[in-house]
Formats: structure tokens, C-alpha cells, sequence
């Protein structure tokens, strides 16, 4: 399959970005995803936090005496195995400096306006307060204190103070999520299967999965509407995923009809009279749950079609449908490149434009920023997690393909990377520099599905 806008699984670059990181010694990781925007349903829920804090501290909290303080990357990221587990009517309490500040809910919202101070819980755990002196310790040595608030019919809302450093409260938030991910892959594929009585076919489907990983309306690409190269489906997958449609979701599914054919036959899968046809369901989630399962359409006359599993794995392999939350949180809120800047740059690289192939993307730079032009249509988008900067930082300490690859992109004329079907029937992508002849850092193109990699949509 054309790799060209698929995402790598172990860097997070999608494979175009990433055989540059490759060259240059750059390694980009995804930081733990978080909402700054305020929520006023989470700000509430973040107060009730705050409550159940002071009262089990008996404190006086006034709910008024409100403080901020920036949290950065660091103070997210030393907490990140337990924040990406958090659910619905959880939040997170932990300090930076002497604001105990939260990340709250399943959406991972930051509230730094804090009305709970570190000291006030100190100086009741020193009076020989237990619950406070467990809170402190848990505040100050490991990663926070897990607030969970569950409405009640009668009694209004109730809290519950959890610890995360305990040994088993990772293992069975791990195993719940990991068993409500199971509940709503089988429930899509028996919608899968009612799809194919009623319709006739699956097409291309992206579902959202809400706090409890409960499936939620999902956007279907027809069987007939799906672009006919791996590269373009890619490019349609990640326009779905897009916006605000998994942006706010704790995770996704998405499926897809196959073809699939021996791996000793050289020709296209659909050319094989005997292929098998089947479905393939992918699944990722914020707590960096996976599960990719196979199945096969069985087709009975007189029956409606059933779908058989025949492979399932705890992995994502990268591919058509992996990655797509990396996709949704890299996309900016505005756009970073000047426009004024960009017109100049697709100007100057016009030459090298219109010789582009159905598999080619030119990238150069704009400015401080890398922008690729993909394909024969010319699609425009931003470099979003390969930096310029990075480049240029491992060419400063010596690198000499990174020296080379920051004048062209900068100076030359841009880099080329194209993607070509090779005999054995696998994808192959390769480099060049605009102002040489050859080629060059040929390879495959990243897919490595397990058993999958005969697969090819209908």
C-alpha cells in the first residue's frame, strides 16, 4: 500500500516525515494529549475534586479564593501513564509549587485555577491528621491523588479518593479499559454484518469512542467513494479524522472492506479469481489500548453474510487506519505557515510541482515551517510533527546528511520522496533532490501488517 500519508506507529511521523527523521537522527514523540480549554462541565467537576479534597483534609475551602499557575509539559508528562487512564467523572490532583493544580475527565482538561493549597494540606498532615498526612504523601511522592465523582439518583454526587501509586490501580484500569474496548469492537462488527445484508457493503467507516468507550455516530465512506490509491485513501482517512470529530474522543475504530490473496501470487488481489473477501476493524485509545482484528466475509446463498474472526491482535500496525489520533490533536488551531510566504515558495518550486506522479510529495521549507505538496492534485499541508528546527539543530552539531538536507529544503530546490509498487507486489519509497538525477535511501515503505500485507481494499 502507498505509504505516503500513513502514520509510522513507533515515531509518530507519518513515514514521509519519518524517513527524514531517519536521515537526520530526529526522533519526535507525541506528548501527552491535553484540553487547555476551559469546560464549564469540567470546571464543575474539577470543584466537586477540590471539595472532596478538603473535606476528607478537613480544611475550610471556601471555593472562591481561586489561584493560578502555569503547568507545563514536564509536570503532564511525568504523570502521563496515569492521565491517559482517566475516565468519566475522574480528575487527577496533583501540585506545582504550592497550587494543587488538576487534570480533569476523560477529555484530559488542564485546570490550573487552584483553591487548594499544598501547605494547608501539610500543615494538617504535621497535626497528626491521617487523611491528610496519606494525601500529602501521595501528592508530594508519587504521581497525585484520583478523584472519582459518580452522580447518584438521591444522594446528588459522591467522591471517592483514589491512589494511583498503589500497585493495582493501573493493572485494573488497564484490564476495565481493555474489556470495554472488546465490548465495542464486537458490537461494531455485528453492525458491520448487518451493513453487508442490508447494503451490501462496508465501505470505509471512522467511529469515535466516547469517555467509556462506547461506540458514537460514525462517518461511512461508501464503497464506491473510497479513492482508488493507498496514498489517497490515507490522505481521506485523516480528512475524517479531522476537526473536532475525533479531537474531544477517548478513542476510535475504524473499519474497512479488504481483498485479500495468497502471499506467493505477484499480481493485484483483485485480479485473484479465488480471493478471499474480509473485513478489518482497528482500534486505538487515548490510554494507548490497541486491537486490530481480521475478519472474514462468509457468504452462504440463501443467508445474509456473516463475518468469521480469523485474526486478532493487541497491536496497531501502521497502516490505513492507524494513527488517526496523533492526526486529529496535530492539527493546529491556525495555521502557522504565512500565507504571503507560501504563495512565494509554491512559486519558486513550480517546476518541481508539476512533474509530480499520482506517488510523489515534494517537500522545502516556508519560512521557520516544512510544508509537503502531495500528488498529482498538488494537496498542500503542513509538516506537522517533523520540525525544521530539529533538522537544523543535528546539521549545527555536524550531521552531514542533515547539513545537505537543511540546504536544499531551505536553499535548493526541496527533496522528493515517491512510492512505487515493486515486483513482489510490496510498496517502496525513495528519495531525490530536485537538482541531481539519482535516487536515493530506497526502501520499504513502512506497511508491516501481520498476515495483512496482501491486503488491499475493494
Amino acid at each position: 500500500m502507498n505509504q505516503e500519508n500513513q502514520t509510522d506507529a513507533v515515531s509518530g511521523l507519518r513515514p514521509t516525515e519519518a524517513a527524514i527523521a531517519d536521515c537526520v537522527n530526529v526522533r519526535a514523540r507525541p506528548p501527552v494529549w491535553v484540553m487547555r480549554e476551559y469546560d464549564t462541565e469540567l470546571g464543575a467537576l474539577a470543584c466537586a475534586a477540590e471539595f472532596a479534597i478538603s473535606k476528607a483534609c478537613e480544611l475550610r475551602w471556601l471555593g472562591d479564593d481561586w489561584k493560578t499557575t502555569a503547568v507545563d509539559e514536564a509536570d503532564l508528562d511525568a504523570r502521563a501513564h496515569v492521565i491517559e487512564l482517566l475516565g468519566d467523572g475522574d480528575t487527577l490532583l496533583f501540585p506545582v509549587g504550592d497550587q494543587v493544580v488538576q487534570v480533569v475527565g476523560a477529555e484530559h482538561m488542564v485546570f490550573d485555577a487552584s483553591g487548594l493549597r499544598l501547605t494547608d494540606i501539610a500543615a494538617k498532615a504535621a497535626a497528626g491528621h491521617a487523611s491528610a498526612q496519606r494525601i500529602y504523601r501521595e501528592l508530594t511522592e508519587g504521581p497525585g491523588v484520583v478523584i472519582h465523582v459518580r452522580a447518584e439518583a438521591e444522594a446528588g454526587r459522591t467522591a471517592r479518593l483514589e491512589y494511583p501509586a498503589d500497585e493495582q490501580w493501573i493493572a485494573e484500569r488497564r484490564e476495565r479499559l481493555k474489556t470495554a474496548l472488546d465490548v465495542a469492537l464486537d458490537l461494531t462488527a455485528r453492525h458491520a454484518e448487518r451493513m453487508l445484508g442490508e447494503v451490501g457493503e462496508v465501505g470505509m467507516t471512522l467511529i469515535p469512542l466516547d469517555a467509556r468507550l462506547q461506540p458514537l455516530d460514525g462517518l461511512q465512506v461508501p464503497l464506491d467513494h473510497i479513492p482508488p490509491t493507498s496514498a489517497a485513501r490515507r490522505l481521506h482517512v485523516e480528512h475524517l479524522a479531522r476537526g473536532n470529530f475525533l479531537k474531544a474522543a477517548a478513542g476510535y475504530i475504524a473499519l474497512a472492506e479488504t481483498w485479500r490473496a495468497p502471499a506467493e501470487w505477484s499480481g493485484r488481489p483483485s485480479d485473484y479469481s479465488a480471493r478471499q473477501e474480509g473485513v478489518i476493524l482497528q482500534a486505538e485509545t487515548r490510554a494507548r489500548d490497541c486491537c486490530t482484528r481480521l475478519y472474514n466475509i462468509i457468504r452462504r446463498p440463501g443467508e445474509p453474510p456473516k463475518l468469521e474472526l480469523v485474526n486478532q491482535s493487541r497491536e496497531a500496525p501502521p497502516g490505513l487506519l492507524s494513527g488517526l489520533l496523533q492526526v486529529a490533536d496535530a492539527v493546529p488551531e491556525r495555521k502557522c505557515v504565512d500565507d504571503g510566504l507560501l504563495q512565494t515558495a509554491l512559486a519558486a518550486h513550480a517546476e518541481t510541482i508539476k512533474t509530480l506522479g499520482l506517488g510523489d510529495m515534494l517537500m522545502f521549507a516556508v519560512g521557520d515551517e516544512l510544508v509537503q505538496v502531495i500528488g498529482t492534485e498538488h494537496t498542500v499541508r503542513e509538516c506537522m510533527m517533523l520540525r525544521l528546527a530539529d533538522i537544523k539543530a543535528s546539521a549545527a552539531a555536524g550531521d552531514r546528511r542533515a547539513q545537505r538536507f537543511y540546504y536544499e529544503l531551505t536553499a535548493g530546490r526541496g527533496l522528493v520522496i515517491r512510492i512505487e509498487r515493486g515486483p513482489d507486489g510490496r510498496d517502496r519509497a525513495k528519495m531525490k533532490f530536485p537538482s541531481e538525477e539519482g535516487w536515493f535511501s530506497e526502501g520499504d515503505a513502512g506497511l508491516n501488517r501481520v498476515s495483512l500485507d496482501r491486503e488491499r481494499l475493494h
